[in-house]
């Protein structure tokens, strides 16, 4: 289901990608400090809710 989307690293780790031209972030402890209000989705059916 992820084919034809975008996962971005950093580092050699993944901290987001895009899903369906929604620019969204991997949900850790620093993300939420950084985006305390932001909204959550989630990139595909059965998947872990991201930021958006």
């Amino acid at each position: 289901m992820m084919m034809g989307e975008y996962v971005l690293y950093y580092r050699g780790k993944v901290f987001g990608g895009i899903y369906d031209d929604r620019f969204l972030v991997k949900l850790t402890k620093t993300a939420i400090a950084m985006m305390p209000d932001a909204e959550l989705e989630l990139p595909y059916e059965g998947a872990k809710e991201m930021i958006l």
